[in-house]
């Protein structure tokens, strides 16, 4: 009987001391500012933590766009040389070709110089004003040995004469524009 005493005066101190432990948590945890004040801080904590991961990913993407739209760019310019690049060494050619027809004394083809003159048009804007002088002098300079080869005179004479120092003016134009043109050229195609 004097045991049991024991076991119940033990067990309500412990009753006793659950119940006050209780009620002092109880205090702290039915506190609102408490609950509030903690609740508010993890939230913030969390909020930062989100916002602060959404503008590092913003920033990493706007990287990446930037990189892709300079590559892009960088594309663009290369293609752009290239067209021009293109445009230029087809006048250039058809200019090569025929002042190497009229140097060899051989009749210019109306189809080359249809060629140069639809080319050189082009000329306007891909070249400086400088060398499109150049290509029109150039372009009348064929247009009259295109006429000294179409009449060659047929009788040996004073007009046959001047007909060979016309011809040979012209070849010694074409001679030092053979010369020239690559010189010409060089800032465009070199």
């Amino acid at each position: 009987v004097e045991n049991r005493g024991l076991v119940d005066s033990a067990s309500r101190l412990n009753e006793m001391e659950v119940e006050t432990l209780l009620e002092i948590l109880g205090n702290q945890i039915d506190s609102p500012s408490n609950w509030l004040i903690g609740i508010s801080i993890l939230i913030q904590t969390i909020v930062t933590a989100v916002l602060v991961f959404i503008v590092w990913s913003s920033k990493r993407i706007a990287k990446q766009q930037k990189d892709i739209t300079d590559k892009q760019l960088d594309i663009l310019r290369v293609q752009t040389n290239l067209a021009l690049h293109e445009r230029r060494f087809i006048i250039y050619e058809s200019l090569m070709t025929l002042i190497g027809a009229a140097i060899g004394n051989k009749a210019l083809a109306n189809d080359d110089l249809t060629k140069l003159w639809m080319y050189s048009k082009e000329g306007d804007f891909i070249l400086d004003d400088d060398l499109n002088s150049y290509i029109q002098e150039i372009q009348t300079r064929c247009n009259i040995f295109v006429k000294l080869t179409q009449n060659e005179p047929r009788i040996l004479g004073e007009e046959y004469d001047e007909w060979v120092l016309k011809l040979e003016k012209e070849q010694v134009f074409f001679s030092t524009a053979f010369e020239e043109i690559p010189q010409k050229f060089n800032k465009y195609l070199g």
